[in-house]
């Protein structure tokens, strides 16, 4: 863990120097808006995921257990979540690094046995200090940097 921690470290201090800026997303072809994203860990390379952005999912990050693999991530622990319909499920967790753009941050990952669609959630928008832009009309979607102390923000 004190690699991560070092690493942690140092990603912060490099992405504080960079002034966040819009990133794209898109619609899927079932039209359920993704961003790209990268992933990685202490031994492997970042290595690009689609995630769809889940406004009902209060994580950072939800991986299919075959993208944990391919990053290397280690295993952290378990944890239980309250789905939608009120039912529990038990999850593994992994600590991983998610670039987003040119902005890095170090967060908690669920990893997923029965779904091979990577998710990022609330958690996500918190850590990068996004807000999420969606016209469905105009089909665009957008992460913009949230305003320093606006309603809502996440402390960097």
């Amino acid at each position: 863990l004190s690699t991560w921690s070092a690493w942690g470290d140092q990603a912060s201090i490099a992405s504080a120097f960079r002034a966040p800026r819009a990133m794209a997303c898109y619609f899927n072809q079932s039209g359920q808006p993704v961003v790209d994203i990268h992933l990685s860990s202490p031994v492997v390379s970042p290595q690009p995921i689609v995630a769809l952005v889940d406004t009902g999912f209060s994580g950072f990050l939800s991986l299919p257990i075959k993208d944990a693999f391919a990053a290397s991530l280690s295993l952290f622990g378990t944890t239980s979540m309250t789905l939608a319909d009120g039912s529990v499920h038990s999850t593994l967790t992994c600590i991983g690094a998610v670039h987003l753009d040119q902005d890095i941050r170090i967060g908690i990952i669920s990893v997923e046995t029965s779904s091979d669609t990577a998710l990022v959630g609330i958690e996500f928008l918190h850590k990068f200090s996004r807000t999420l832009v969606l016209d469905v009309q105009g089909a665009s979607v957008e992460l913009v940097p949230t305003a320093p102390g606006a309603h809502g923000a996440a402390a960097p």
